[in-house]
């Protein structure tokens, strides 16, 4: 499973110098903002045994992102060396497939954008 790396940015505001009859001293503000660590689970319905054509969900579960806007975008890397592929139309915190020859061979991910 991939992490996403969260950096915390401070941003420096230095004010210009102004020369009036004597030199001003500078000052230094720094705006911090801390991020809550999110969090991203994928779950699945999916048991041991599963026959052809039945339906296996995943769950995206998120932790962090409350009261933030998301949209999810579901891949699928099918181990043939192309690596991950989006999904056409696989936009929703779910995704379900028929478990096929095909379908139960394949790596799947969520990307989450915020």
């Amino acid at each position: 499973m991939k992490k996403k790396i969260i950096a915390l940015i401070l941003l420096l505001c230095i004010p210009l110098l102004s020369f009036a009859d004597e030199l001003a001293s500078p000052s230094i503000t720094i705006n911090t903002q801390l991020e809550i660590p999110k969090e991203v689970k994928i779950r699945s319905d999916a048991r041991t045994t599963m026959y052809v054509n039945e339906q296996i969900t995943l769950y995206a579960e998120l932790s962090g992102f409350e009261e933030i806007s998301v949209t999810y975008q579901w891949q699928y890397d099918k181990r043939d060396g192309n690596g991950f592929v989006n999904i056409p139309n696989a936009t929703n915190a779910t995704y379900s497939f028929p478990a096929t020859d095909e379908t139960i061979n394949c790596d799947y991910r969520v990307i989450v954008y915020y």
